[in-house]
């Protein structure tokens, strides 16, 4: 009997150890290039196109109230880059309405809510103020 509690102890204990690597991963989110013609561009893992606003101060997000319903924020605890990409290159900032948002290269990080599928860029210029991060 005292055999097949430490055999089944230490079945569990290394998939105790795997479930808690994965709950560790949970806040990161890999980043990936994607292609829109002879266009790279940044996106989230799923594909969603990552969009700056050229009203935006570097490091600061001028995006409030209504825009932010269609500009939502991107956050991710923790960014995985593409190879090739500086991680230093991205940050945290606090949003003025107090969630965090992730920054590229100073520049706050936001989604169009009109992109409805993977590869979707319809807000690329949008109001020639809102474009996707050409060339990561």
């Amino acid at each position: 009997m005292r055999v097949k509690k430490m055999a089944a102890f230490l079945v569990v204990i290394p998939l105790v150890l795997l479930l808690l690597g994965s709950f560790q991963t949970v806040g990161a989110a890999p980043l990936k290039v994607m292609m829109d013609g002879d266009n790279a561009y940044l996106a989230d893992s799923n594909g969603r196109t990552l969009y700056y606003f050229t009203k935006d101060a570097a490091g600061q997000s001028t995006c409030v109230g209504p825009c932010v319903e269609r500009w939502p924020l991107f956050y991710t605890e923790k960014v995985m880059v593409p190879n090739g990409m500086d991680a230093k290159e991205f940050g945290v900032i606090t949003h003025p309405n107090g969630q965090k948002q992730n920054t590229f290269r100073g520049w706050p990080i936001y989604y169009w809510a009109a992109d409805k599928m993977p590869g979707d860029t319809k807000g690329q210029g949008f109001n020639g103020v809102w474009f996707y991060f050409l060339n990561p």
